[in-house]
């Protein structure tokens, strides 16, 4: 509990004062997820059988110049505009396109997280809990996987 009163403080001498619970929650997660910033891949659940599969195939086409609309790998053919698992229009999975899948991959998940956390905070201080139960919230919505 001194901890976060001391952060705090620091914070607000560097007029962060509004950030610091955010600040805190990345930090937290960046720890908490840190292979991934050691080039290590943090696949779980679809994200090796199912998610990996269709970026590869809709990076593929792009760099042949080729439709991603439809991938014929799959079964008798699988539509990538009518799957919205596949995300064609989200612009930021055009973050695939710049490194190496695995490790965009595991950095979309993880702002992804970080985006829900910091949404799940909002949430838990729109309750009125003070700001260390809403950090807690925003952990435990994070921390339970992507």
């Amino acid at each position: 509990m001194i901890f976060f009163e001391r952060f705090r403080a620091w914070v607000a001498k560097r007029q962060l004062a509004r950030h610091w619970l955010f600040m805190v929650l990345a930090a937290l997660l960046a720890a908490a997820y840190h292979p991934i910033f050691r080039g290590r891949i943090v696949f779980n659940r679809d994200l090796s059988r199912f998610l990996y599969p269709i970026h590869w195939f809709i990076g593929d086409s792009l760099r042949r110049a080729d439709s991603p609309w439809w991938n014929p790998h799959v079964g008798l053919g699988h539509s990538m505009l009518a799957d919205p698992q596949s995300a064609i229009f989200y612009p930021v999975n055009l973050l695939h396109l710049v490194g190496s899948l695995p490790f965009m991959m595991n950095m979309v998940c993880l702002l992804h997280l970080l985006w829900g956390a910091a949404g799940m905070m909002k949430v838990a201080r729109a309750f009125h809990l003070a700001q260390v139960p809403a950090l807690i919230a925003g952990l435990a919505w994070a921390l339970s996987g992507y």
